[in-house]
């Protein structure tokens, strides 16, 4: 006799059908933090997205037959996390041109690359990190505005 799944394969499915515009924004949103931020921002936005993805499993488990509908915070997920995902990339574009280590514009190293003031390179250094700590608290709101409720 075999185990049946079926429960557990329901319920991922709604995941997948419910929330799959912000699950692909979380996973291309830790790709681009993976390529150029340090460890420790790595490891807290994992940790950011695996309670976000976790705490929503469990609220769709509850009802997984719910119809699909985007709401104003999942355009906040997906937005964010794209915006920050696009913005650190085009950055590591940059830092591959100048021929620096990834996430050398995150810190320090900044200065080593000419902009016109002082101010707009740090003010770049200064946006990168916005948007991503953003992205990690619009995608943790969203996983507790009890959105997937009933």
């Amino acid at each position: 006799m075999r185990d049946d799944n079926s429960g557990d394969e329901r319920e991922t499915l709604a995941l997948v059908r419910l929330a799959w515009p912000q699950l692909v924004t979380m996973f291309g949103f830790l790709f681009a933090v993976l390529l150029r931020y340090p460890m420790w921002f790595v490891a807290l936005s994992v940790l950011a997205v695996t309670i976000s993805i976790s705490h929503v499993a469990i609220n769709i488990a509850r009802n997984p037959a719910r119809p699909f509908d985007f709401k104003v915070i999942d355009g906040l997920v997906v937005g964010l996390g794209w915006a920050a995902s696009l913005l650190s990339m085009h950055w590591l574009h940059i830092e591959q041109t100048q021929r620096l280590k990834p996430g050398a514009l995150l810190g320090q190293a900044i200065q080593t690359i000419p902009f016109s003031t002082p101010q707009l390179a740090w003010d770049s250094a200064v946006a990168q990190w916005l948007f991503c700590f953003a992205a990690l608290i619009a995608m943790l709101t969203w996983a507790y505005s009890g959105r997937y409720l009933d």
